[in-house]
This record gives structure tokens, C-alpha cells and sequence, in this order.
């Protein structure tokens, strides 16, 4: 099976709540952008004060379209750096209940789901991705692929937890550059 040319999903949920966050958030599209090709079915959300994330790109981009996301991420135009987008950390269940719902629908078909996130330490938020995980282990999980980039350390023990019962299928990284890239070469 040559997996180059079998078409993939590959989702990228950002959550740009702080300046170390939206720095890495600039960087992970920039690197996305270089390294997505005609068979990726590209889809980018953003996490911000909603319920659920929102969807600014859903389609088999090119670099340019990603690089494109970067100016709808900025929500005063006359500064020409990115300000962070206020959410609640606990937020990222909804991501994470996208990522199990695309897994239901595409059935295993590859998807690399990245979420760019600090986490969260919060119990209700920590067992509501527990029982998010548990579900998930009904399903073939072989294709899929849960990345978790700009992981703040002191929330790792509590994300780990959370993921648990999927723990194959997940992996983390901290915002540092050289961490999280590996990641982002994996599709």
C-alpha cells in the first residue's frame, strides 16, 4: 500500500492563548504550509472564546491557502504581530471530541490531528478526554494519529491521564521548535 498518494486528513486545532502559544501557532503553519501535497484534505481551526473550535480552512490546501490562515488569526490588522485568543483550557475537550468524531466518519482512513495547546490540568476537562479515549478504543485507531504540540510540562502528567486509554495513538511535544517539528513531519 503506497501510503504517499493515499489521501489524509490532516487537522490542525490551534488554541493561541498566550504569546508562547501564538508564536509556535505562526511556526506550525509556516512548517504545515511546506509540508502539505495534493492529497492532504487540510482542515484548520482555532479555538477561541465558542463552544467549539471554528473552522477557517477546510479543503485540499497549497501553501499559500495555509499561509493565508495566518492573517485570519490576526484580529487587529494595524499591528503586525499576533495577539493571543482569549479560551478557557478546558476548550480542548470540544477538539478532542472533533478528532473522535473525524475517526468514526472516516473510518480508518489516515488522519494526523495536531492540537496546539498548553493543556490543561483541570479534572472535569481531564475525565471528559478519558471518556472521549475510551470510546475511541472501539475503533480501528491503526491510521490514526493525535498530536498534541506546544504541551505546557506542568500539564503532561494530567494530558497523559487524559489520553490514556489511546495512549498508542498519542503523542506530545513542548513548544520548543525542535520538539514539536518531529511531529509535524510525521504525515
Amino acid at each position: 500500500q503506497n501510503s504517499t498518494s493515499e489521501p489524509a486528513t490532516v487537522q490542525l486545532v490551534l488554541q493561541p492563548n498566550t504569546a508562547e502559544l501564538i508564536s509556535t501557532t505562526e511556526d506550525v503553519i509556516h512548517v504545515l504550509s511546506r509540508r502539505v501535497r495534493p492529497h492532504h484534505w487540510v482542515e484548520i481551526s482555532i479555538i477561541s472564546q465558542q463552544e467549539n473550535p471554528e473552522i477557517l480552512l477546510s479543503k485540499q490546501a497549497n501553501r499559500r491557502s495555509i499561509q493565508q490562515v495566518r492573517s485570519q488569526l490576526n484580529p487587529n490588522p494595524q499591528t503586525p504581530e499576533l495577539e493571543p485568543i482569549p479560551s478557557p483550557d478546558t476548550a480542548i475537550v470540544a477538539a478532542i471530541q472533533r478528532f473522535s468524531d473525524r475517526v468514526v466518519e472516516t473510518n480508518g482512513h489516515p488522519i494526523y490531528f495536531y492540537l496546539v495547546t498548553d493543556g490543561t490540568s483541570d479534572p472535569q476537562a481531564i475525565a471528559q478526554l478519558r471518556e472521549i479515549s475510551k470510546t475511541l478504543t472501539q475503533y480501528n485507531l491503526e491510521n490514526a494519529h493525535l498530536f498534541v504540540l506546544g504541551l505546557n510540562p506542568k500539564h503532561r502528567l494530567s494530558m497523559a491521564g487524559g489520553f490514556a486509554p489511546i495512549g498508542d495513538q498519542v503523542e506530545f511535544a513542548s513548544n520548543n521548535y525542535d520538539e514539536w517539528v518531529q511531529l509535524l513531519r510525521k504525515f
